[in-house]
């Protein structure tokens, strides 16, 4: 979100853009068009997206999160 637009939106802008160049690319002598790359940036942005949503799952619970803070500092 430092640019100012949401991960949602950015996610878009990149496989649509990725999409773009692979549709062109099939006018292109001696080329094939992929799907592949837009298809793994729509993945990944699922996979970021899922780790928010765990992230705020965790800090919206104080004892889940205290208990990680804590972990290791026993001993000192």
């Amino acid at each position: 979100m430092e640019a100012g637009v949401s991960r949602r939106a950015a996610a878009a802008l990149v496989a649509g853009t990725l999409f773009a160049t692979s549709v062109a690319e099939t006018y292109l002598p001696h080329r094939s068009g992929e799907v592949t790359d837009a298809v793994m940036a729509l993945a990944i942005a699922g996979v970021f997206a899922l780790m928010n949503k765990e992230d705020a799952a965790a800090n919206s619970q104080p004892g889940l999160r205290a208990s990680y803070s804590t972990r290791g500092r026993r001993g000192a």
